[in-house]
């Protein structure tokens, strides 16, 4: 990460993909404990429920098509400096607050502003009209548009997934069994850091 982050100052990679991969992966660092690198994984009583194949997707970061031979990875990491965040968690929920009105807690609405932007993200004409644009020629474009479509279609998907929490048992039991794992262990991370 550091090395992507010192490139990125120098090189533009113009690769809005890499750009989430190096996100989720920055988001994804902290959660990796060296002491826990060596413990075993019980998996006996894991059911795959589903799986996406998405077309032009590459195995283990080698854009599709690519035979993976034509760039060495770097060698040494880079001293790079970390990346700034813009707006920290107070700031947003303080705008967050002062528009929805209700019983929300900081979680619904954080949660809520991450669904939408997790799916504006996956419209390809938004990525090409931030590829090309700056911040405020791309609010002018078709930025607020495709918000209320993804405000629209998030709560579509919401409703599906919770009609059918609601009236399937076994997607009752799968989603059961896959919040025990996050809520036990976000509760066990809570009491630690406290």
């Amino acid at each position: 990460m550091r090395q992507y982050d010192f490139l990125t100052q120098i090189i533009t990679y113009d690769d809005a993909d890499l750009a989430r991969r190096a996100v989720v992966f920055r988001l994804l660092l902290p959660l990796i404990v060296p002491e826990r690198l060596s413990d075993t994984l019980d998996l006996s009583g894991l059911v795959m429920t589903h799986h996406r194949v998405r077309q032009g997707a590459g195995m283990d970061g080698i854009p599709g098509g690519s035979s993976g031979t034509g760039i060495s990875g770097g060698t040494d990491a880079g001293s790079g400096a970390a990346h700034v965040v813009k707006t920290t968690l107070d700031e947003l929920l303080g705008q967050l607050n002062g528009l929805f009105e209700g019983q929300l807690s900081d979680a619904d609405l954080v949660n809520y502003a991450q669904t939408v932007s997790d799916k504006m993200m996956e419209n390809p004409v938004l990525e090409q009209q931030a590829a090309v644009n700056t911040k405020e020629r791309f609010l002018q474009g078709a930025f607020k548009s495709e918000m209320l479509r993804a405000v629209i279609d998030s709560q579509g998907a919401q409703n599906s997934m919770s009609d059918q929490v609601l009236r399937r048992k076994e997607v009752q039991e799968g989603f059961a069994s896959i919040l025990l794992d996050l809520v036990y262990e976000g509760f066990r991370k809570r009491r630690e850091e406290a």
